[in-house]
């Protein structure tokens, strides 16, 4: 059997691992420093689950952990961006676009009014706005959407959004480009998948194939997959990375021309649009197991939201609907370091409905981890086993 050695091994190619990857590299003193992408192919990528909306961060520093990672992740998003573009060549389309958000129930306004709260706490303008301002500002939806159908609607203007499937193209596109390897594996192969810790020659991944991968240190970042993969490498789990999927399904329709711009969210859904006329629609939250497959009730759940709002768009074309499985963690945060019974492993999951948002920071810090240097956020509340 061969044995291929690297500095770095990222396990999952979704947002996160190839964040993970382009901070490495883009970073990399150490001409000798290696970086691979194990890819493995598995249905229901979270990272094609969402919309690719970017909520305005805090402009107050805050030692609130999620805070400042959210903080950390949308100040260099515009840099990222950038960056990406004139590496790959790939626009993502990042912009800011603002938001709207309306409660229409009772359970929506005391939401929205708990909301309101924390922008005025951490600093996001959010401006509450009169049925008149409503018509006059936002003329497409109050047309579809009276104001008076509305027990409160706000405004923020520093909401953004990008394209999450060209922003995951130009990630990987500009990695390779700075020299980080990928290696796509079959469902087969990932099924076959094993990390294993030989005390020769340290960590090593392999599928039962004639070769395996032996790196200094790796990194787990296979989203909703996460503790089934430690469960399966070290026969138990004793709460470290208890990760589960929830499912969430989305519509996408293409309009002749864009008719807003604004992101429209509406109690836990939201409508999006694109500037190339196209709107997504979601989304659904389902515990189905791994099952990532579309459902009519789930495509019937979203109709009937865009009939309660915005009805005018079901007269377009409906292009596609699909399922994305999102990493949630049994306490909604996210769950990284290093995995105690083997420190070689670095966990990077459980993001959520947040991958996106998070991902920039989840990347600088995974990666000073990984060269043992301070990560620029306190880490400690996010350990794996916490």
């Amino acid at each position: 059997m061969s044995t291929c050695r690297r500095t770095f091994g990222i396990i999952g190619g979704g947002a996160i691992g190839w964040s993970i990857a382009y901070q490495l590299a883009k970073t990399r003193s150490d001409s000798s420093e290696s970086i691979i992408v194990f890819d493995a192919s598995l249905p229901g990528s979270s990272s094609w689950a969402g919309a690719g909306i970017l909520p305005p961060a805090p402009n107050i520093v805050s030692s609130d952990p999620l805070e400042a990672l959210q903080r950390l992740s949308r100040s260099m998003m515009p840099q990222w961006s950038a960056e990406l573009k004139q590496c790959s060549g790939i626009d993502n389309e990042f912009h800011v676009c603002g938001g709207v958000y309306v409660a229409r129930s009772i359970g929506e306004h005391a939401s929205l009014i708990g909301l309101r709260q924390f922008w005025s706490e951490v600093g996001i303008e959010g401006r509450p706005l009169s049925q008149e301002c409503w018509s006059n500002r936002y003329p497409w939806f109050a047309k579809q959407l009276p104001g008076q159908d509305c027990r409160l609607l706000f405004e923020v203007p520093d909401e953004a959004q990008l394209r999450n499937p060209r922003h995951l193209a130009a990630l990987r596109a500009a990695s390779q480009k700075l020299g980080v390897e990928a290696r796509q594996l079959s469902p087969e192969q990932a099924a076959r998948m094993v990390l294993t810790k030989e005390s020769n020659i340290g960590p090593v991944l392999e599928w039962g194939t004639e070769e395996q991968w032996c790196c200094g240190q790796f990194v787990l970042a296979a989203g909703s997959w996460t503790t089934l993969l430690l469960q399966r490498w070290f026969g138990e789990n004793n709460g470290t990375a208890a990760i589960f999927p929830v499912k969430g399904e989305m519509l996408l329709f293409k309009l002749p021309k864009p008719l807003f711009t604004q992101i429209l969210n509406v109690g836990t859904r939201y409508i999006v649009p694109r500037l190339d006329g196209h709107v997504l629609v979601g989304s659904t939250e389902q515990e189905a197991g791994f099952h990532s497959e579309p459902t009519s009730d789930g495509r019937s759940q979203l109709i009937e939201f865009v009939e309660q709002t915005l009805p005018e768009i079901l007269q377009f074309e409906l292009v596609q609907h699909w399922a994305g499985l999102r990493p949630a963690s049994y306490d909604h945060m996210p769950i990284m370091g290093r995995l105690g019974r083997c420190p070689e492993l670095v966990i990077a999951s459980g993001h959520f409905r947040s991958g996106l948002q998070w991902s920039i920071g989840s990347a600088l810090c995974i990666a000073a981890i990984l060269r043992n240097e301070t990560p620029p956020i306190d880490m400690r509340v996010f350990q794996p086993g916490r």
